[in-house]
C-alpha cells in the first residue's frame, strides 16, 4: 500500500435550529506527494479568508485543488450559510497510521 496524503476538516454546519460540528470529513483530493497536500492546505485557509472577506462578491465559492494528476475544482463542503471552518490538517495515511477489527 502507498503512502497518501489527505486533508481532513474541522469545520461546523446547521440549520436555524441549530449546528454540529464535524471533523474529520475528508476533501476529495488524494494525493501522494506532500508539497502537493502542502500547497491544497494554504489554498484551503487562503480561498476560506478571500469568501469571508467578501461574501456579497457574487463569486462562487469553487475551489481549485492540484491533484497528482493536475487540478480538480471542488464546491467545499465548509462553505455555505451555516457553515464555519474551524481548521485542516494534513493526514497520512499509509498501512500503519490505523486499523480496524
Amino acid at each position: 500500500m502507498s503512502k497518501t496524503y489527505d486533508i481532513k476538516i474541522d469545520y461546523s454546519t446547521g440549520n436555524s435550529f441549530g449546528t454540529e460540528r464535524i471533523n474529520g470529513e475528508s476533501v476529495p483530493a488524494l494525493t501522494d506527494d506532500i508539497k502537493i497536500a502542502r500547497e491544497n492546505l494554504q489554498r484551503i485557509k487562503k480561498h476560506y479568508a478571500e469568501c469571508k472577506e467578501n461574501p456579497n462578491s457574487g463569486k462562487d465559492y469553487d475551489l481549485t485543488l492540484l491533484t497528482d494528476d493536475g487540478e480538480k475544482t471542488i464546491n467545499p463542503f465548509w462553505m455555505g450559510w451555516f457553515e464555519t471552518l474551524h481548521g485542516a490538517k494534513i493526514v497520512l495515511n499509509d498501512e500503519f497510521s490505523a486499523f480496524e477489527i
